[in-house]
């Protein structure tokens, strides 16, 4: 599973891969929502609720956010939600690095597979 910025929905529709949370799927009914919005909150580093209601605001700021954790913030979420790859604009995690692609970095960030 991957932990990346939830704007990359496009991440996980073009590569099949899963993702902690993104704005795209959001799972319905039960007990579907309140886990969304943690996971929201989680990988945003903030609540999502304090932002203005527009998508593209929450997007941007939440995005914002994501790719400035912290590397103990970042691999506090990754375990969290069982996440073994990191997908970010970050450069200089000490994780192990396995891939760039323009701006952004594919790190290895913990070891369960």
């Amino acid at each position: 599973m991957f932990l990346a910025p939830p704007s990359q929905q496009g991440f996980r529709l073009g590569t099949s891969r899963a993702l902690v949370v993104d704005f795209k799927a959001f799972p319905p009914g039960g007990e579907g929502p309140v886990q969304w919005e943690q996971r929201m909150n989680a990988v945003c580093n903030a609540d999502i609720r304090q932002y203005d209601n527009s998508g593209f605001s929450i997007s941007e700021a939440c995005d914002d956010e994501f790719y400035n954790m912290t590397e103990s913030e970042m691999k506090m979420v990754a375990e969290s939600y069982n996440a073994d790859w990191v997908l970010t604009k970050n450069g200089d995690y000490s994780f192990q690095h396995e891939y760039s692609a323009g701006e952004y970095h594919i790190y290895k960030i913990n070891s369960s597979d």
